[in-house]
């Protein structure tokens, strides 16, 4: 009985055909030239008899830079009532990886990425539905800062967190106009109040 196994190593993954081996490109695979990637071993009853190397050339394209953003430039928390006046309490990441050929790829919801909140904003915010930044109740961080790695890159993006600090109402007087009004009249021949604007 006559035996030939292959075996991949990093980016090849040996798989066995009806009449050969065929190495294919694994998941995630990154640019590699290899002459020791694929190994050989043919075996008769079991005992080896000969191995060797196969050389291999995985040309995929490489990531040169990443670039992350957020769809919002500040947040709030979700208790505060900054949300009233349309301040979110959440927002979307996205994470763009420049490659060596030219192109580009979004990467925000791929599984090889990863992002990491800023040791000290953990309390302030979370990471949910795989790219979402989500302000948690109670924060009181004046920013959070968020880091995305994947391809052995790094990039980051600071949202400021933003409260409500104080409401002020105003008065515009009718008919006359003007502002600053600290006391109403009634209005001529009418026996009611004059009429002021918010």
């Amino acid at each position: 009985m006559q035996e030939v196994l292959a075996a991949g190593a990093g980016s090849l993954l040996g798989t066995n055909g009806e009449d050969y081996w065929r190495a294919e490109v694994a998941f995630g695979a990154s640019y590699e030239c290899s002459t020791d990637a694929v190994t050989v071993l043919w075996s008769v009853c079991g005992q080896p008899m000969v191995s060797g190397f196969v050389t291999t050339h995985v040309n995929v394209p490489s990531a040169q830079s990443l670039s992350l953003s957020s769809s919002q430039s500040r947040l709030t928390e979700p208790d505060d009532d900054a949300t009233l006046v349309g301040i979110s309490t959440s927002a979307t990441l996205t994470l763009l990886a420049s490659m060596d050929d030219g192109t580009t790829r979004d990467m925000s919801t791929d599984s090889r990425t990863t992002y990491i909140i800023s040791a000290a904003n953990t309390g302030c915010a979370q990471i949910v539905n795989a790219n979402t930044l989500s302000i948690q109740r109670g924060a009181s961080c004046l920013s959070v800062t968020v880091t995305a790695e994947v391809y052995g890159l790094s990039a980051r993006v600071t949202v400021s967190l933003v409260f409500l600090d104080r409401l002020e109402l105003d008065f515009a007087g009718y008919p006359a106009g003007g502002s600053g009004i600290t006391q109403l009249g009634l209005v001529e021949c009418l026996s009611r109040d004059r009429k002021s604007v918010v």
